[in-house]
């Protein structure tokens, strides 16, 4: 467990701590900074002030020596990155707002895809009844009727699938079944089914998904970039178990990051996140020039806290 007791922010004494390597995350605090923390969790990345905020809080503390830390082998200037790292991955729709927020948990969820195919990928590959397989195929047309080919309605479906992953999780797999059910060939579905698990934590089935989609399309951008980011929640969740496998993993981050960079070297995900990982392995230079990269392309995903500390470490 880390811990640290805030002596000070606007007279408010607190006490942040992060269970288990960011398995869970506990927040004992007096207000204002405990619905400040907990506003954050909520919306995940969507308010990047907050973030700043919240960002700012820690550095600030960490830069005057005003948070007391105990129990711990790794400085706040290494949990830094990581959490930063823990709440922006959620550029592709990956957000665990839906699970702290307790609306749903991969227990709810294992429950009732026993009774629901529609939350299992593929379907589970059940066997349907013939009143399912008419509706898929009015499903099936209806869309080529709009998007004209298989392939282009089945992105779309993907596309639908990932708008709805931040506020119903449910829908977000019944567009990505029926993105499978429209053209099977797709890789980007695994994409989708990946990011589900992503979001109800259940990082052994997501890596299950991607792999899957990988073995489908070995160059898939979108499926190496969140494949990568797997493995910078391993890193994050190992930190305390293991340092040697925690960095195995954050070099597997960069390396995956890195095949999805050279498939595709405009995709701001991807430069964001190469960004993050190189600065969490300390390599300034890479960590700024994939920032950059990402600013220069309009820095869509970057979060003010990040590219705050990132200058203050490595400064040109």
């Amino acid at each position: 467990m880390y811990c640290w007791v805030v002596k000070q922010y606007k007279k408010t004494q607190c006490v942040f701590c992060i269970v288990g390597s960011l398995k869970s995350i506990f927040i004992h605090v007096r207000k204002p900074l405990r619905q400040l923390i907990f506003n954050l969790i909520k919306i995940g990345t969507k308010d990047n002030n907050q973030f700043f905020i919240f960002t700012q809080i820690l550095t600030t503390c960490v830069n005057t020596r005003v948070i007391s830390h105990f129990k711990t082998t790794t400085p706040m200037k290494k949990i830094l990155p990581i959490l930063i790292t823990f709440f922006s991955i959620t550029v592709f729709g990956q957000t665990y707002s839906e699970v702290m927020n307790n609306q749903m948990t991969f227990e709810k969820w294992e429950k009732e895809s026993k009774t629901n195919i529609r939350l299992l990928p593929k379907y589970g590959n059940a066997v349907k009844t013939e009143e399912q397989k008419k509706l898929d195929q009015e499903l099936i047309e209806t869309s080529l009727k709009i998007d004209g080919t298989n392939r282009k309605a089945s992105d779309h479906m993907i596309q639908v699938g990932f708008s709805y992953i931040y506020r119903d999780i449910k829908t977000a797999m019944y567009r990505f079944n029926q993105a499978f059910l429209l053209d099977s060939t797709n890789s980007d579905i695994y994409w989708g089914y990946g990011g589900v698990y992503m979001v109800l934590r259940n990082y052994d089935l997501a890596k299950k998904q991607y792999l899957e989609g990988l073995k489908i399309n070995p160059n898939n951008p979108h499926l190496l970039t969140d494949y990568g980011t797997y493995f910078m929640i391993q890193y994050s969740n190992l930190l305390e178990v293991s340092k040697k496998d925690a960095i195995e993993n954050l070099q597997l981050a960069i390396q995956t990051f890195n095949k999805s960079y050279e498939l595709d070297p405009n995709d701001q995900n991807t430069l964001y996140k190469l960004s993050v990982a190189y600065y969490t392995d300390g390599n300034c230079k890479n960590a700024t020039l994939f920032l950059d990269k990402c600013k220069a392309l309009g820095g869509k995903p970057i979060d003010k806290g990040y590219e705050s500390e990132l200058k203050k470490k490595c400064k040109k």
